[in-house]
């Protein structure tokens, strides 16, 4: 009971002091992890390997709650949003409080970055509407707030001169980096997934199973065929195909040139997370505790691995490592050419977000709003 009351009395005292987001000098030009995913396709695999040591750097909480979104970062800052409807700003080396944006709502997506401009998505309560916000990071102050129609729960993508998401009603929108809409298409059905894009085509799967085909310049429909399922979980693409889990815990392989099914897998639990890829082989996790890795090209099962836990974020995926975020308080590291048990990382919450890497630090997010960056040891 005591450590509860410290733990509410620690939030309401980061709420009160917690200055506004303004960083003069914010860095141009420099690498960075600007939306969820990383890039339009959704990737979650990171081409290096994995060392046997992580030493922690910081543990910084925020005043609510993630979802099983990530973390975005730009040069030397890490930004996360969280159910509390706040968008908070650590310095990456020492996870110093650099500001945050305060609102009241929801935001269940990860914001994106553009040249120091930060850009999200706020659900109101008691709203038929949510709220796309433009950040100045340069001068902490919001630029531009437009209402959006009905609740946003689907993650954003950002292109290079604009970015597009999804209602969860079925409306697309396309805005430029100024805050001007270019074009909107209403596809007339639930969307409960997170989208994709490739090159000048945007990638969605309804609710209801219609695998949707959008032209990205003219925000019209190329083509739409059903797969005849209910999805929840994001959809993730290669070059050709695109990889998405059912309610039924069946995984699909979609041909991105007419949307026909190349192949499925099946899990036989429901799949809320996003799969995860390499050149070789998708793996996918259920709410049943399971992860499962296929064959990219065929759809034949190579191993699986059984837990008893709940898997509904995505994986990150390593050369020689898979970690899996589990619900059940852990982080579950994975031989990803066995489904070997390698080792388990423990936490007092249970794990909610992606783990991110970027710049030799892994980033979890646990419930509570806890952020814990690690550092990848590396011995020579």
């Amino acid at each position: 009971m005591k450590k509860i009351f410290y733990i509410v009395l620690f939030i309401f005292f980061l709420h009160g002091c917690t200055k506004q987001l303004l960083i003069k000098n914010y860095p141009y030009g420099l690498e960075s992890y600007p939306m969820f995913g990383q890039i339009p396709e959704r990737s979650f695999y990171y081409p290096i390997d994995f060392p046997d040591s992580l030493e922690l750097l910081w543990n910084k909480s925020t005043t609510g709650s993630f979802s099983n979104n990530s973390v975005v970062i730009e040069g030397n800052y890490v930004f996360t949003s969280d159910l509390a409807g706040n968008i908070f700003c650590f310095d990456t080396d020492e996870g110093k409080v650099i500001g945050a944006d305060k609102g009241k709502g929801e935001i269940a997506i990860s914001p994106i970055l553009n040249y120091g401009i930060m850009f999200y998505i706020i659900t109101v309560p008691n709203k038929p509407h949510s709220l796309l916000i433009s950040y100045d990071i340069r001068k902490g102050e919001r630029i531009k707030e437009i209402e959006i129609k009905g609740r946003v729960s689907n993650e954003m993508i950002k292109l290079q001169d604009s970015f597009v998401f999804v209602s969860d009603n079925g409306v697309v929108y396309k805005y430029s980096y100024l805050m001007q809409m270019i074009w909107k298409l209403d596809i007339k059905s639930k969307v409960a997934s997170s989208p994709a894009a490739l090159g000048d085509r945007l990638y969605l799967v309804t609710y209801e199973g219609d695998f949707v085909c959008i032209n990205l310049e003219k925000g019209s429909v190329n083509y739409k065929e059903s797969l005849n399922s209910n999805f929840e979980s994001a959809l993730v693409l290669t070059n050709k195909c695109g990889f998405i889990g059912d309610e039924n815990g069946t995984l699909f392989a979609v041909n991105l040139k007419d949307g026909s099914i190349k192949w499925t897998a099946e899990t036989n639990t429901k799949i809320k997370a996003p799969s995860v890829h390499n050149s070789k082989l998708v793996y996918t996790a259920n709410l049943g505790g399971s992860v499962f890795a296929f064959d990219i090209e065929t759809g034949e099962k190579k191993w699986s691995y059984n837990s008893d836990g709940l898997f509904n974020a995505p994986a990150a995926l390593f050369n020689n490592i898979l970690i899996q975020p589990d619900v059940n308080r852990k982080l579950i590291f994975l031989n990803p050419f066995t489904g070997e048990l390698l080792k388990t990382m423990e936490f007092d919450s249970r794990v909610k977000m992606h783990p991110a890497y970027f710049n030799n630090i892994l980033y979890v997010g646990i419930d509570r709003g806890e952020l814990l960056a690690y550092k990848l040891i590396f011995e020579y």
